[in-house]
This record gives C-alpha cells, sequence and structure tokens, in this order.
C-alpha cells in the first residue's frame, strides 16, 4: 500500500489495485507458510519421541514367583475400625 502511494504519479490506478492486492495475498501466503513449518516441526518431534520410545530397554517381568504361602498364612483378612474418627485438618469439623 506504501508502495502504491508512493507511485501514485507512475502507476496507473488499476496496478495500484493489483499490487495491493497481491501485497494482501503475499502475508496470507507467509502465515500459511509459517503454519505448514510449525506443523512440520511438531510432526517430526513426535517421530523422535516414536524413535526414543523404540530404544527404550524392555523392562523385567514383574510377576514373580515365590511359590505357595506357609501353613500358618492367614485363609482371609478382616480390617476392624471401632471408635475410629478423623477429619481433613485440624480444627475441622469430623468427617467419619
Amino acid at each position: 500500500a506504501l508502495f502504491a502511494v508512493l507511485s501514485r504519479d507512475v502507476l496507473s490506478p488499476g496496478l495500484a489495485g493489483l499490487a495491493i492486492s497481491y501485497s494482501l495475498n503475499i502475508t496470507q501466503v507467509i502465515g500459511m507458510f509459517v503454519r505448514t513449518l510449525t506443523d512440520v516441526e511438531t510432526n517430526i518431534i513426535s517421530v523422535e519421541r516414536i524413535l526414543e520410545y523404540t530404544e527404550v530397554e524392555q523392562e523385567k517381568n514383574y510377576h514373580q514367583d515365590y511359590g505357595k504361602p506357609s501353613r500358618q498364612w492367614p485363609k482371609k483378612g478382616e480390617i476392624k475400625f471401632e471408635s475410629y474418627s478423623t477429619r481433613y485438618r485440624q480444627g475441622l469439623d469430623l468427617v467419619l
């Protein structure tokens, strides 16, 4: 737009309008280019993370066989709460 104003004596109104139109299109193209570059960078980072995960060593098996419990081991368990009360924080009302 500044170019069109400074060159108003040299340019015809049609060419000035065309220059302004192209300058507006260029800003849109630059915005799309920047957006595309950020999308590509995001995708590349995702691929890098996947490659890092493929290089992580497999963890050992969590399950360990301890055998059967001894005969003295209880068959079932239970917890009894008698005369129990609690509060979230000192100074607050009891919740249980």
